[in-house]
């Protein structure tokens, strides 16, 4: 069955045991520039985890000097979705290669859009497994499986893609986060935040969010109890001249302001999670993390409130309070390099002068020199948010 995606398909190149991937054109009157698609299957995407696996997976490299920039995506809907450049070598399957999967391609016969008629029939699909294997899916160790257009004349001949924005859901982002917390330390992989106009940010209505805390334990908790303390007055907050915008976000209960050049991109926004993936690329490497907003129901008192961060990932560091309703966690080694890291929890009321009612969680990091930024997010989320 083809693909629910925004364009037009061609055929199918190739499948693996959760997902497969499509060759498709912008839609138009006339055959606008080519991609290949990965699309996670619907019943693999109802498993959460695997939901976020593939998101985290799209903009992870696995051959040197890869290009890791999509070009447009949907992580929300029931078949997760993502689409690469048609010119580049590896394509979207290197979203499931990332993922350890079998990706087997359907070797289609030669074609090619300078052609006037652009027929490709669908090859007989590739029958899937009873039961899926599931692996901890954001394990991305493993030896990536040998890539499908390896061998001598790739047998697509795609046209250069048009030097124009990309249309969509994720107009101007390019953006994941990968996180890898079996090793120790966290890796981001951002990309498409540094070229093009800021994208206008879209005001939304945010209502109650439901919880959905995290159901594994955590690879690297945070060292309890919490040492005694406040929160940081010396971090530095935005100056009147920082380049900075604001952004309103589903499900978040309030602005929240960013450096200019910043994007996010949804992660998982549903009834039991909104989580968002925020940050951009530098020369010096990525920086950003996620920034999740759930429901601490149905009492949110003391004793819920340390159970909530127990189950938090913070890479071993020492908690401490940041305040009567924050704790945070630092450290300056991920990984065993230098990199810093901040995870932040904070709960405040969703209604102005009700009960404390919403947690959030802000796990961010950053090359050593731009520590600042992230602390200058944190300060204005707390700002925001009132914890």
């Amino acid at each position: 069955m083809r693909p629910d995606i925004p364009y037009r398909v061609i055929g199918r190149l190739g499948a693996c045991d959760i997902g497969t991937v499509w060759l498709a054109v912008e839609e138009g009157d006339e055959p606008g520039d080519s991609v290949t698609v990965a699309v996670l299957d619907e019943a693999v995407a109802a498993d959460q985890q695997w939901r976020d696996a593939f998101a985290a997976s799209t903009t992870v490299s696995t051959e040197p000097e890869q290009p890791t920039s999509f070009v447009r995506a949907d992580f929300t809907v029931a078949a997760p979705w993502v689409a690469y450049p048609g010119d580049q070598d590896p394509g979207a399957e290197r979203v499931f290669t990332a993922l350890g999967r079998d990706y087997r391609s359907d070797a289609p016969r030669e074609v090619s859009y300078d052609d006037d008629d652009l027929v490709v029939e669908d090859p007989p699909p590739i029958a899937r497994p009873a039961d899926v294997v599931e692996p901890d899916p954001v394990d991305l160790t493993e030896p990536p499986a040998p890539d499908p257009f390896a061998a001598p004349g790739r047998r697509i001949a795609f046209s250069a893609p048009k030097k124009r924005r990309p249309r969509g859901l994720l107009i101007g982002i390019a953006a994941a986060v990968v996180v890898l917390l079996a090793g120790g330390g966290v890796v981001f992989a951002l990309a498409g935040g540094d070229g093009g106009d800021d994208p206008t940010p879209t005001p939304s209505n945010t209502g109650t969010v439901t919880a959905a805390q995290p159901t594994a334990p955590p690879v690297q908790p945070g060292l309890e109890p919490p040492r005694p303390g406040d929160w940081p007055d010396k971090w530095p907050v935005f100056s009147p001249t920082d380049p900075v915008r604001p952004v309103n976000l589903d499900g978040l209960g309030f602005t929240l302001t960013l450096p200019a050049r910043w994007e996010c991109a949804a992660a998982a926004v549903s009834a039991g999670n909104v989580r968002y993936n925020c940050g951009r690329s530098t020369a010096d490497g990525p920086i950003g993390g996620e920034l999740t907003v759930r429901a601490c129901t149905p009492v949110c008192d003391e004793a819920h409130r340390d159970e909530l961060r127990t189950v938090e990932d913070a890479w071993g560091a020492q908690w401490r309070f940041a305040g009567p309703n924050a704790t945070l966690a630092e450290t300056l080694t991920l990984d065993g390099g230098k990199r810093y890291g901040l995870v932040v929890v904070g709960y405040w009321p969703g209604t102005p002068g009700g009960a404390v009612d919403r947690q959030l969680v802000l796990r961010m990091t950053a090359p050593p020199n731009w520590v600042d930024d992230i602390r200058k997010v944190a300060n204005g989320v707390r700002g925001a948010a009132k914890f």
